[in-house]
């Protein structure tokens, strides 16, 4: 039998800056208190000083910067415990779950191991040095930088601006995500600590039992699956063992039960389960997300049960096709069950500055916010992390499509060094067994632009490409060993036969023309990507979230120092500022002049122009496009200006609105082509639509120069070209509106709508307009005789609406559900007209 001591809790903690504080007194079996603070395990260092009162949340204000020293320092954990009897022949194993990043393990003062990877649990064999009574474990744990000191960096760097940044933490060095080392989303703060579970297993099995993995691959017929678990063990004994081996699905009335011979050492042992008469998991939109419970054992003839676990397995077919393009190229759609399925996400980052506050709860607010904006997808970035089993469970049970990226992005990687290298391998091979039963994960990517960076960013200098094998070649190995029923690409983006990856007409990718080389929004509408996996515009966080930008005794200015430490680096990237000159070429605003919450409307509309601009571009080119996944889709901090639309402290940003509308299931998208203004209608469901269709033109003081209602039909699972008018000249179109409403055919509820500016903001010409608001058995109905842009009656993102920053097209009554008894002001409209 195996007993388990639960070691988390309360610890001790200390600190040295090699000068002061000695972690080496740590190992001795008594020390002085006052010395140490009280520590949380699973936890990490700045948890700990935050709640001592020695630093403030880093993630407000500059508190980041004067937090700087934790990562500077060596830290010294230290747990008592006591054990009544240690039994003669016993095993023991002290297992971290996580630990953040370099450490040295002690036990009774005794060294046991040490432990280089973050994304990877570590186990060391105590038995020897367990004793009956007193017992003490100590970690010396730093965050990397200081056993990375003396590693190469100059020729590791990425792009040139990040050089100077590089050689002072050389994160290529370091298994640990790259982002707490700062990026032009969020600043530097490198972590440190025990963020993961500890505990002692003691037992007197002889057979250890890692890991069950199951691998379900269906049959192209959709009706057959086969089930592959393997029991990754190790037989710590001279002789063979006997194990028994039982496997079943209760739900398909499936099970086998084998016995084999286990022979010393490690192995990995396995059984096949075939199964018939399954519902399939399709993601969301597509049908229902069937799992069914999966029940494993491990039993040993002389040890009794080793293993007993439940696994939740869902049947998928997926492919990734990449057929000829008729026109160029090649296609790049992700089909689920045959099905080609329109990629509806964004790019996911870690949820915050310090890993070890990620909980539970947290994960359940971002996914119920991403099926709010109607997502079907979501891109692990590989800068952050291999994200928890919640995570994974929740995007299991709703339909979510999971890309994983390897934990690699935007580097040179020295893993020609054997240690590192191994290292590496490690982690993946346990990565891919701990994330294979989930049906929702479906890419496996080796890399995040790191294929751009020996194409195009000049890391094929010199003669060595220190880490191309292991994308190339040593991981499609080990998943090809590991998991071989998955797709693999070594980076993204990436294009097949050997093609650059800049190329747009094959493969996928990161277009960032606009927002990096200029900021006209429009231009997202001339982008033909096959499959965009990367693509965004700056705007601000929803209002209460930038008032956490700022110390708290200040209200806080735009551009003042608070703003640029929250701010995206991209602002430094061009002299002047390109979001500044940006914001101003399009609304003809200075934006010093404005308060934060003037910008935060303002600002937030733009942003949200842009993001319906990049989607509903991609959206109306299904299949040629198969994918509008932007960057990014949440944040790990407060940002003055950010990429994303669910922000830090979980509110919607005032882009979230267009975003939710752009993704809707069925929507109707106006597309200026040549001399004509195109309308489609885009339906991701099943079924076909037979719809109204009332379309033409408006002039912004409220007048309609066509009008025009049609009877339309929506094909299924596609993009329908539905209506064709006349372009306005430019003259005209400064107060001219293209716009589209699609109503159900038999009782007149609307379905969707939609409207296109050809100009720009600034150069609208918008007419003042007063908005009649009436709250009648629960519906608020808003209505204007005149063109109005951006009605706002939430800023700060917190309420659940039906929507919010939407337009009102002359003297067409717009209706939200609405709960409560008061009607609510109209905080802001008509984009610019309030604040010019």
């Amino acid at each position: 039998m195996s007993k388990i001591i639960d070691l988390n809790g309360r610890w001790k903690l200390g600190q040295s800056d090699g000068e002061r504080g000695r972690p080496e007194y740590a190992l001795e079996a008594e020390i002085e208190e006052d010395r140490y603070f009280d520590a949380q395990v699973p936890g990490c260092v700045h948890l700990d000083l935050m709640k001592a009162e020695l630093i403030e949340d880093p993630v407000s204000g500059v508190n980041s910067l004067s937090a700087r020293w934790v990562e500077e320092s060596i830290w010294a954990y230290r747990r008592e415990f006591d054990l009544a009897e240690v039994p003669d022949g016993a095993c023991a194993w002290l297992r971290f779950k996580t630990l953040d990043l370099n450490a040295k393990v002690y036990l009774n003062g005794e060294f046991v191991g040490s432990h280089q990877n973050a994304f990877i649990p570590c186990c060391f064999d105590v038995a020897s040095k367990l004793r009956d009574g007193k017992n003490w474990i100590t970690v010396i744990i730093e965050s990397g930088i200081i056993e990375a000191g003396d590693k190469e960096a100059g020729s590791l760097g990425n792009q040139n601006r990040y050089a100077f940044s590089k050689r002072l933490h050389k994160s290529h060095w370091l298994r640990k995500p790259a982002y707490q080392f700062g990026w032009d989303w969020t600043a530097r703060l490198g972590n440190v600590g025990i963020s993961g579970d500890v505990s002692l297993e003691i037992t007197e099995q002889k057979v250890r039992v890692d890991q069950i993995v199951p691998l379900v691959q269906v049959a192209e017929s959709l009706t057959d699956a086969e089930i592959t678990i393997r029991g990754h063990l190790e037989n710590l004994t001279d002789a063979s063992e006997s194990i028994t081996i039982f496997a079943s699905v209760p739900e398909l009335k499936v099970e086998r039960e084998i016995t084999l011979e286990v022979a010393p050492g490690e192995q990995v042992v396995e059984v096949k389960l075939s199964a018939r008469d399954f519902d399939l998991w399709h993601p969301r939109g597509a049908g229902e997300q069937k799992l069914y419970g999966l029940d494993v054992s491990i039993k040993s003839d002389n040890q009794g049960l080793l293993e007993k676990v439940q696994k939740r397995i869902g049947f998928r077919h997926v492919e990734f096709f990449q057929g000829d393009h008729p026109e160029s190229g090649k296609y790049c759609i992700l089909k689920v069950n045959h099905r080609p399925l329109f990629l509806k996400g964004a790019n996911w980052v870690p949820a915050d500055m310090l890993i070890a506050r990620i909980d539970d709860e947290r994960y359940e607010v971002l996914i119920d916010r991403a099926l709010e904006a109607n997502f079907n997808f979501i891109r692990v970035w590989g800068g952050g992390l291999y994200e928890s089993d919640r995570f994974y469970e929740l995007c299991d049970q709703h339909g979510i499509v999971v890309w994983q990226d390897f934990a690699y992005a935007c580097a040179k990687y020295p893993l020609n060094d054997e240690e590192l290298f191994t290292n590496a391998k490690n982690e993946a091979r346990f990565q891919i067994r701990r994330l294979a039963e989930h049906p929702s994960l479906a890419v496996w990517c080796g890399n995040n632009e790191m294929e751009c960076g020996n194409w195009h960013w000049g890391y094929d200098q010199g003669t060595i490409y220190p880490d191309y094998a292991f994308f190339h070649l040593t991981l499609p190995r080990i998943l090809q060993e590991e998991d071989p029923t998955r797709y693999y690409q070594p980076s993204s983006p990436f294009s097949p036969d050997r093609q650059s990856p800049a190329r747009d007409d094959m493969g996928d990718q990161h277009n960032w023309t606009v927002s990096l080389e200029h900021s006209d929004y429009r231009r997202f509408r001339e982008l033909e990507c096959r499959m965009m996996t990367e693509g965004g515009y700056l705007g601000p966080n929803s209002l209460k979230t930038m008032r956490d930008c700022f110390p708290k005794s200040e209200e806080g200015r735009i551009m003042d120092f608070a703003w640029r430490h929250h701010d995206n680096s991209v602002d430094s990237w061009h002299n002047p500022s390109l979001p500044n000159s940006g914001f101003e070429d399009h609304t003809g605003i200075e934006i010093r002049s404005l308060g934060v919450e003037d910008y935060t409307y303002l600002g937030g509309f733009l942003h949200g122009e842009a993001m319906s601009a990049f989607i509903e571009n991609f959206r109306r080119r299904a299949f040629d496009s198969s994918a509008a996944c932007f960057w990014m889709y949440n944040d790990c901090w407060p940002a003055t200006r950010s990429w994303t639309i669910v922000d830090y402290h979980l509110r919607r940003t005032p882009a979230f609105w267009a975003v939710k509308r752009s993704f809707a299931p069925v929507h109707v998208i106006l597309s200026e082509e040549d001399d004509q203004i195109v309308v489609y209608g885009v339906n991701d469901t099943d079924e076909t639509i037979v719809a109204n269709l009332r379309h033409g033109k408006s002039t912004t003081s409220g007048s309609y120069i066509l009008d025009k209602t049609i009877s339309v039909t929506l094909e299924p699972n596609a993009s329908t070209r539905l209506a064709i008018m006349s372009k306005p000249s430019y003259k005209e179109s400064k107060r001219e509106v293209g716009f589209a409403v699609l109503s159900d055919k038999d009782d007149g509820s609307l379905i969707a709508r939609n409207r296109l500016l050809l100009p720009k903001l600034k150069e609208l010409e918008l007419e003042s307009a007063q908005i009649d608001v009436k709250l009648k058995e629960g519906k608020l109905t808003f209505t204007s005789p005149v063109l109005v842009l951006g009605v706002c009656i939430d800023l700060d993102g917190e309420t659940l609406l039906q929507d919010n920053f939407f337009d009102l097209l002359p003297n067409q009554p717009y209706s939200i559900e609405w709960e409560g008894d008061e009607t609510p002001s109209v905080r802001y409209f008509g984009a610019s007209e309030q604040l010019g």
